[in-house]
C-alpha cells in the first residue's frame, strides 16, 4: 500500500465531484472513467455517487450549507443505511 486514500474517501475528494455533478457536468469514475451516478437514500437525506460500470462510490454524504458530511462508522466504513421496504 502507499499510504494514499482511496480514491473518492475524503471530504475534499467528494465534495470537488459533488460540485461538478450538481452543475450538470459528466463526471468519470477515477477507476475506469465510467459515469457516476447518483444515488439517494430518502429517509436519511443521504446521497453518494456510484460508478455504473464498475460500482466504485463515495461514502453516503449529507449537503450541510456549504459543506458535506461524510457518513462514517467509527472504524472508516460505510454507515449501513436502512432499505425503503
Amino acid at each position: 500500500m502507499d499510504g494514499k486514500e482511496p480514491p473518492l474517501r475524503s471530504v475534499r475528494d467528494v465534495a470537488k465531484v459533488w460540485e461538478r455533478f450538481k452543475s450538470g457536468d459528466l463526471v468519470g469514475c477515477p477507476k475506469c472513467d465510467g459515469s457516476m451516478a447518483l444515488a439517494v437514500e430518502g429517509s436519511s437525506k443521504s446521497y453518494r455517487l456510484v460508478c455504473t460500470q464498475c460500482g466504485t462510490s463515495t461514502p453516503w454524504f449529507e449537503p450541510s450549507g456549504a459543506e458535506l458530511i461524510l457518513k462514517f462508522e467509527a472504524d472508516g466504513s460505510d454507515l449501513e443505511l436502512p432499505d425503503d421496504d
